[in-house]
Formats: C-alpha cells, sequence, structure tokens
C-alpha cells in the first residue's frame, strides 16, 4: 500500500519515528535516531525566509494537561524563537518537504501550570438524541432561541445544514444586539454559498461574530511526526446548553438518521454530486449525540471550546491575517467567572425530567504528554461490574484496554460490541478499518475463557439492503456511566492525541439506561431502508426522490461465529497500524 505523494524516503521517515503498536511514546534514543534519519534525508535544506516567519512553535505541560487553557503559545518573533528552541532547520525543513503542507508546528515541553485546576464533576441533566437529524434539529431550535452567546465547533460544517444555522445566527445577531457568536470548523465542505454568507455575517457583526478555521495541519512534536486538526463536536448556547457526541453540520450528518432511507432534507446541489470523496464515504451516518444543560457544564465546555478557538487562531495563517478577537474575548470573560449553579440552578436540575446526573468534560490534543480519553476509558472499563456496551465507528484498543475488556468478561460482565463492518455493501473506506476491527474482537476472544464467550455479543453495521451507511457513533457504557464525544476508539485518541477532542463522562443510572435504549435501536428495533438511496451519479438523495425495495430491518446484524485471525486481517492490521499516524 503506496500513499498518493510519498516516496521510499518518505517511508524512511515514516519508519524512523514510533513502533505504531499502540505501546509507550518514542523514548529518546528513538527520537534521535528519527531525527539523524530525517537530517540524513536533506541536511541542506533551511526554511527560506518566509517559512520562517509562518512558523509556530507551541508549549505543553511535562506531565500531560487536563484543558485547554493550560496550553501557552509563543510568540513567532524569529529572534526569540532561533534563541528559545534551538531549531534544527534542515531536520525540519525535511518534515515540512515530505509532508507538503502550508506550516509545520513544532513543539516543546515547559513547567506545567500549577494554577489551572483540572475540570471537575458538575451536577447536570441530560438526554440522548438518536440520530444525527434529531441532533441537528435539537443544535437548530438551541441558535434560534440564543440570548447571550453561541459557541460551535463543528469539526465538519458545510451545504444547506450550515446555510441554515447561519441564517438563523444571523437573525438572532439582528435581533439581539448583546448575542455574541463563535464558529470553528473545517474548511473541507464549505461551499460558495456558505463562504457568501459567512462574509457577510463577519461585515454586519465583526465585533460579534468570529469564524475560525480549522484546517489540517502537520505537527512534530514529542510523541510523534503526525497529522493534526480539530475534531471536537460541540455546541454551548447562552452558557448552560450543550450539544455533544459525533455529528457535524453537514448533509450525511444533519440531514440523516443513518438508516439507508435516504436524507430527511434536499441536500446543497454540491454535497450531493458524484466527487471521488462521495464515492468512498458513506451517503448517511448513524449518529448518536447528547443533549446536556447546567450553568456549571456549560460554562465548562464553553471555556474550553473558546480557548480551543484562540489556539485555532494562531495554527492558521487566514485566521492570523484576521486577528480580531472580540467575540472570543467577551465571551471568555463571561465562561471564566466561578463555576458554580447557585441554589436555583441546582434546585432546576433536581427537578428535570430528564436523567440527572454528575457530568465530567475533558479535552485532549497534540500539544499534551497523554490522552485523557485513554485514561477515562480505562477507568470506567475497570470500573464496571455488569454490562459494557461499545458503540464505536471501529474498534481499535490499545492492548491494555483489549486485555481488561477480557478480563472483565472472565469476571462475568456482559459486552455489547456494535462497530462497522467491510463487506462489498458498506462504504469503500471501511475497507481501510474494518477488517482490523475483526482481528481485535478476534484477539480480545482468544484471551477469554471458552465457557465466558457468550457473554460477548458483537454486532456488524448496515447490511446490503442498506447501502452505503455508516455508524459513526463514540459511545461507551459501563454499568451507570456513560463516557461520549468527539474521539474515536483508535490510535489517534488513545495514543497521540493527533486531534483535538472533547468528550464527557456522565454517571446517572438513568442516563445509562436510556443510552443503551439508544444503543440497543440499531439491533433490536427494525428501521425503514432501500436497497439504494444514493443518487444515480452516485451523491446522496432526500427520501422524497425515487428509491428501490422498501424494506424493514434492523441496522446491525449479529455475528454468530466468533471472530478469527485470518491472514487478510493480519496485513490489514500490520498496514493500518504502520499508517496509523495518518488515517488513525
Amino acid at each position: 500500500m503506496k500513499l498518493p505523494g510519498f516516496n521510499k524516503k518518505s517511508y524512511d521517515l515514516i519508519g524512523a519515528r514510533k513502533k505504531l503498536d499502540q505501546s509507550e511514546p518514542e523514548s529518546e534514543g528513538k527520537r534521535q535516531f528519527r531525527s539523524k534519519s530525517l537530517t540524513k534525508l536533506n541536511p541542506k535544506r533551511l526554511f527560506t525566509k518566509k517559512e520562517k516567519d509562518t512558523r509556530l512553535f507551541l508549549y505543553s505541560s511535562d506531565r500531560g494537561i487536563d484543558r485547554f487553557p493550560n496550553i501557552k503559545v509563543a510568540g513567532i518573533n524569529e529572534a526569540n524563537v532561533e534563541e528559545d528552541f534551538k531549531i534544527d532547520a534542515a531536520r525540519r525543513g525535511t518534515i515540512k518537504k515530505y509532508a507538503r503542507s502550508g506550516e509545520v508546528l513544532g513543539v516543546r515541553k515547559t513547567e506545567s501550570d500549577a494554577s489551572v485546576k483540572p475540570l471537575v464533576p458538575v451536577p447536570a441533566t441530560g438526554v440522548p438524541l438518536p440520530d444525527g437529524f434529531d441532533a441537528f434539529n435539537k443544535k437548530l431550535e438551541l441558535i434560534q432561541n440564543a440570548q447571550s452567546s453561541i459557541v460551535l465547533s463543528g469539526n465538519y460544517c458545510g451545504g444547506a445544514p450550515f446555510d441554515e444555522v447561519l441564517d438563523a445566527m444571523e437573525e438572532r445577531l439582528t435581533n439581539k444586539p448583546e448575542l455574541k457568536i463563535v464558529v470553528m470548523s473545517s474548511p473541507r465542505f464549505i461551499t460558495k454559498t456558505n463562504r457568501e454568507k459567512l462574509d457577510r455575517i463577519k461585515d454586519n457583526f465583526n465585533n460579534r461574530f468570529k469564524f475560525v478555521l480549522c484546517g489540517e495541519k502537520w505537527l512534530d512534536s514529542e510523541k510523534a511526526f503526525k497529522r493534526i486538526t480539530n475534531h471536537t463536536k460541540g455546541l454551548v448556547v447562552d452558557g448552560k446548553h450543550c450539544v455533544m457526541g459525533g455529528s457535524g453540520i453537514e448533509e450525511r450528518f444533519s440531514y440523516s438518521r443513518g438508516t439507508g432511507a435516504g436524507l430527511e432534507k434536499a441536500p446543497d446541489p454540491a454535497s450531493a454530486r458524484r466527487t471521488a470523496l462521495n464515492s468512498a464515504i458513506a451517503r448517511s451516518f448513524r449518529d448518536l449525540d447528547f443533549y446536556l444543560e447546567g450553568e456549571a457544564l456549560g460554562k465548562q465546555v464553553g471555556n474550553e471550546l473558546l480557548h480551543l478557538a484562540k489556539l485555532w487562531m494562531l495554527y492558521d495563517k487566514e485566521n492570523r491575517a484576521n486577528p480580531d478577537a472580540q467575540a472570543i474575548d467577551g465571551l471568555m470573560a463571561s465562561y471564566e467567572q466561578e463555576n458554580n449553579t447557585g441554589a436555583e440552578g441546582e434546585e432546576a436540575i433536581a427537578n428535570s425530567s430528564d436523567a440527572v446526573g454528575q457530568c465530567q468534560v475533558f479535552s485532549s490534543g497534540p500539544e499534551m504528554g497523554e490522552s485523557e480519553f485513554n485514561r477515562h476509558m480505562i477507568e470506567t472499563i475497570r470500573s464496571a461490574k455488569d454490562v459494557i456496551y461499545v458503540d464505536h465507528l471501529y474498534f481499535h484498543p490499545t492492548k491494555e484496554i483489549r486485555e481488561l475488556l477480557a478480563e472483565k468478561v472472565n469476571a462475568g460482565v456482559k459486552l455489547t460490541i456494535v462497530t462497522n463492518g467491510s463487506k462489498s455493501h458498506a462504504p469503500t473506506a471501511n475497507k481501510a478499518f474494518a477488517p482490523r476491527s475483526k482481528y481485535e474482537i478476534a484477539k480480545m476472544l482468544s484471551n477469554i475463557d471458552k465457557d465466558k464467550r457468550h457473554n460477548v455479543n458483537v454486532y456488524e453495521f448496515g447490511h446490503k439492503e442498506a447501502a452505503s451507511i455508516n455508524l459513526h457513533k463514540k459511545v461507551i457504557v459501563a454499568d451507570d456511566k456513560v463516557l461520549a464525544g468527539s474521539s474515536n476508539f483508535g490510535y489517534k485518541s488513545l495514543v497521540t492525541s493527533s486531534d483535538h477532542e472533547i468528550n464527557f463522562l456522565m454517571e446517572s443510572k438513568d442516563f445509562a439506561q436510556k443510552t443503551i435504549d439508544a444503543i440497543e435501536q440499531d439491533f433490536k428495533k427494525p428501521h425503514t431502508v432501500y436497497e439504494k438511496a444514493r443518487g444515480k451519479e452516485g451523491g446522496i438523495v432526500a427520501k422524497t426522490d425515487k428509491l428501490d425495495n422498501e424494506k424493514l430491518l434492523p441496522l446491525s446484524v449479529k455475528r454468530d461465529k466468533p471472530e478469527t485471525i485470518t491472514l487478510k486481517r493480519r496485513l490489514v492490521t500490520f498496514v493500518h497500524r504502520r499508517l496509523a499516524w495518518l488515517i488513525g
């Protein structure tokens, strides 16, 4: 398997970094070896003056950090950078050459900021939103009723759903003079119409609206050479209403229930047309988001996202070209006040009809020394005594987590896994990661006693009657605890924290049961599916279009035979591990 644009020297670079077996971060010896290897590739290449002017060097903590506010960003004064960071220009030049990126970010560690405390669990109410269309409607409802603030990190925003969101934001800005809005998104799916609306809103409400681009960057850190992006998905309205989970604001997420029944609304023509990307990825995603409410929780989530916006203003050249951040600074001042709900807030939570529990928010990213997601996952699984549900895009645990799951099953815990398959009807992109999921399940089963294996139920999402749909959920339930958010169950989230993520851990018996009910809908409840929920040219379609062979079927099918370790799965897993720095 060869990556476009990478030659043999690039593979030498990849092989020189760390063993991609999901073990410990790269040792100092390995790092020195990699540095020498990179320097040997092209020892005379130096940054040009223009390249020097655009480099960024970021600070992070020695012991790993829990929150985006811990991140301190150095100025880009060239003299200061050269003196402070002792740049190996040849090495960084080589990285830049083979990354083919506009900017390469370098990270070094400094002393931890002891003044910033980890986020503590706070009281909150919550309810699952069982698919992307329900989640989008909730987000739109909250935005349409916003009074003072909106903070949105959509990861992928674009197309007709983003137009709806921007129209609602523009209306609220017009009618609410005190309203401030901050939006973060990758540029990948932003259409020409989206751009025009963004430009109009920025021109009319420049001091109250800030749009922060979060593209993809290459970063050479203490742990790995990797591609990074902002993968967080979160909305906070008026400092207390939150929606968190896995869905973006784009047709495949927002107009889709992920059942193979087409989209609930007509997509933007630019999104529906046949492209290489449309041909490879799913026509619709099956997601599970959560509506969470609480004043202390809202301030915590909003604070995290606002600090992340400030960070990405420095990461991206287009953002730095427009450094005004009045909207961000104004909201940060309000969110960073003392986090407590007060008597009225506590009473409102206690009287809510939604599930009540203690909710802890945690962030992770490439600047951090360890993966907070990995730590919380291990603690959550270790606490289980009765049931564990893993409902994820793919199942790529570290060796430690895989063995811990086997240990729990041997102790009598019932384990249910729901993840994507890779058969002919699955989206083409699934071929890259689904075989490895089966390999990891087989490895886990080999550590489980034969008389306990009946406690493991594995469901494969999607089948030939529901063409090109994809499970996109990111949820784990262990007894009364729910761990969910934007992180996937794989290398980038568990080991290197290559992308910025935001997750939550809610402890509530009622909330956990509602989440389990939402998970089990996919294999216990029949859904309307169609044979060809796609356009004639391979794009995506609305369900109002003529579709073929309507059927009522479950979305996930139980694997009756235990997974086995085949040669093909070994090979795919080996290749995936070698390229985990890129495809995660």
